[in-house]
């Protein structure tokens, strides 16, 4: 994964790519009165034969990341 735009604090986007596939995922935050709100934008697509997994894949995956953030927010809370 690489950077593509780093706006501290609003905004973090990164793209990837692996084979035929390639990721785009954007985290914009806002700050709450208990924290932090987090909005996520993810966009897979494949090229080829991937094009299809791609597509099953891009349902899938906010899920994943919605876990990875859980589970990001519960490490850093436990530092607190």
């Amino acid at each position: 994964m690489e950077t593509t735009e780093l706006d501290r604090p609003h905004r973090w986007t990164e793209r990837g790519t692996w084979r035929g596939f390639s990721a785009d995922l954007t985290l914009s935050f806002e700050p709450t009165s208990t924290g932090c709100a987090i909005d996520v934008v993810m966009r897979l697509t494949g090229r080829g034969l991937a094009r299809p997994a791609a597509a099953v894949l891009n349902t899938l995956a906010p899920y994943a990341v919605r876990a990875d953030l859980r589970k990001a927010a519960d490490l850093l809370s436990r530092r607190s």
